[in-house]
């Protein structure tokens, strides 16, 4: 599946789970830098929806297009180029929109970060620290105006660049050996 925040948004309304796609990806994206795996779906999908019942038809059609978002962002985190995005709505839309899906998606990393931090492999450098509370901090963003100026999509653009390097830095950090593991025998 396309990582596209309509298309993304239109599949999670179609299974009622009551998530923007900008808060879904925003767990996906912290579920993948805490280093959790598709085969253990069964253990973290029902935790990111509490509260929601449903059919063993309707969660396994859920469970695989959120296995194939999951592949999907996976796999930009891994690239070299520099890929990983996180998914909000085009500036099309009106940024009280998109502000306020910054800020779900802000939420929904915190909430996963702080559900899930147990399941890391490794531990979380200072660094780290600062981008989650800098995470919790602009989920807290809103927007009074409907109007944007040039000012604010500027301050848009540099939350949204703020968020893609740190979680790949996350995502890095927790993912894969530093120099002083490789060099004390870890892995």
């Amino acid at each position: 599946m396309k990582l596209e925040y309509g298309k993304v948004d239109e599949v999670l309304r179609n299974h009622s789970i009551g998530l923007s796609a900008a808060n879904f990806h925003g767990k996906l994206s912290a579920l993948i830098c805490l280093g959790l795996e598709e085969d253990e779906s069964d253990d973290w999908l029902p935790i990111l929806m509490p509260g929601r019942f449903l059919s063993e038809t309707q969660y396994r059609l859920l469970r695989s297009d959120t296995l194939e978002l999951f592949q999907d962002v996976r796999t930009e985190l891994n690239s070299q180029g520099f890929e990983y995005r996180t998914l909000l709505p085009n500036e099309s839309y009106p940024m009280k929109i998109r502000v306020d899906a910054l800020a779900s998606w802000c939420q929904g990393f915190s909430e996963a970060m702080a559900l899930f931090s147990d399941y890391s492999h490794r531990e979380m450098t200072d660094v780290c620290y600062e981008f989650i509370d800098d995470v919790q901090n602009i989920a807290e963003i809103e927007l009074s105006d409907e109007e944007s100026t040039e000012e604010d999509e500027a301050a848009y653009f540099t939350v949204e660049q703020h968020l893609r390097v740190g979680v790949q830095l996350v995502y890095e950090t927790l993912n894969f050996p530093s120099s002083a593991d490789i060099y004390n025998g870890q892995r």
